[in-house]
């Protein structure tokens, strides 16, 4: 996604908790918790992949592994993340 696209966000539930997924700007933000201990990660979009290991999917965001992802997330991270694929 080019630094001049409009931003784009999505909710997806992980482990029954929503999370925010926003694209902006060539990264890739995630943002989960409650109000009392919520936390934001951003990482460049370009470091962002999923991952599919014993039938499950797994957001990649580098350290972190996020999931297992059902499928409807996992096509919305897609779609997110899709215009960064080469």
């Amino acid at each position: 996604m080019g630094h001049n696209q409009p931003a784009a966000e999505a909710f997806i539930t992980i482990k029954n908790k929503p999370v925010l997924l926003r694209v902006a700007n060539g990264f890739f933000g995630i943002a989960f918790g409650s109000a009392e201990t919520a936390a934001v990660i951003s990482v460049e979009l370009t470091d962002i992949s999923l991952t599919r290991c014993n039938n499950e999917s797994y957001l990649n965001a580098g350290l972190m592994l996020f999931g297992p992802l059902d499928d409807d997330s996992a096509r919305t991270i897609a779609g997110l993340i899709q215009p960064t694929l080469h």
